[in-house]
């Protein structure tokens, strides 16, 4: 009995990731769904991401992401992914951009959304953040090559892109999400 309950259990799930993976466009990077305490790594090459022209998305009040002044760091090609986290309660969401070359500059979003919208066609999100390179540095603060948000998150969707200034054209990187 233990072991149908189990094998149901599997099947729905299977059936859920390929029903959610179906409703993304072609461009967007379906990683496997994120559980607390586990972290999933992908790779990315910039070059695969898609031109993103019109930004203003990003800073309008619904969605809070990244202020009009931080645009020229979100100039290049967005390589886009999608997952799911499976929480029960709240959790804490965490992504980290990594670039195979430390010298490259990335940028990173990422937002909660239960549906399929994708910059600029998103209105508004629970939630938004993006990191990229400061202009200055804080004061008792350092940072290094890797961008890192952490969010708060229930069971939902994540979206999140990865982008550079305008004259990054390539860039290799692996993504890393987990849950706390």
């Amino acid at each position: 009995m233990k072991v149908v309950r189990s094998l149901v259990i599997l099947i729905f799930l299977a059936v859920a990731v390929i029903l959610a993976q179906s409703g993304w466009p072609g461009h967007v990077t379906v990683v496997p769904p994120v559980e607390r305490g586990k972290v999933v790594k992908v790779s990315g090459k910039l070059e695969n991401g898609i031109e993103m022209p019109d930004l203003s998305w990003a800073w309008r009040s619904s969605m809070a992401c990244f202020v009009q002044l931080q645009a020229p760091k979100f100039a290049a090609k967005h390589v886009i992914f999608a997952t799911q986290t499976r929480l029960s309660g709240i959790g804490e969401l965490m992504v980290r951009v990594i670039p195979t070359d430390p010298s490259v500059n990335l940028s990173l979003w990422v937002y909660a959304s239960n549906d399929y919208r994708l910059p600029p066609n998103i209105q508004s999100v629970r939630s938004c953040e993006a990191d990229y390179k400061w202009d200055r540095p804080w004061k008792g603060q350092t940072q290094d090559h890797t961008r890192y948000i952490t969010m708060g998150t229930k069971s939902e969707g994540i979206v999140i892109g990865v982008s550079g200034p305008a004259d990054l054209t390539a860039a290799d990187f692996t993504l890393e999400i987990s849950v706390k």
